[in-house]
């Protein structure tokens, strides 16, 4: 392996559904923003999601809330479900949920 270029993790996922442009714009962006974001890309309503290996805690943290906010199922992030990321409310909780527990109204 060369170590020039950097080793990735591939997350596919059902894409979410958006109800506005403003709605996906913000979606993306989000992606694009994330510590590991390498790549995305769509094959109908599937996105493959490619991040740098070993992905990051905050990475992981905002992938969880993402796709939460945008109830999509987190079973592809499992992966990601390691070390100190590994007891977050949001692996087991939607955000309302997770608000609830943290005592938020």
């Amino acid at each position: 392996m060369n170590d020039k270029y950097p080793r990735l993790m591939d997350i596919s996922f059902d894409g979410p559904t958006f109800f506005a442009q403003e709605d996906e714009n913000r979606f993306f962006n989000w992606i694009y923003a994330l510590p590991a974001y390498e790549e995305i890309r769509g094959r109908g309503t599937m996105l493959d999601l490619k991040l740098c290996d070993p992905v990051d805690v905050d990475t992981t943290t905002q992938l969880l809330v993402i796709f939460r906010r945008w109830r999509i199922d987190v079973e592809p992030l499992l992966p990601l479900k390691t070390g100190e990321v590994a007891g977050h409310a949001l692996w087991e909780s939607d955000l309302v949920e997770a608000g609830e527990m943290r005592g938020d109204d």
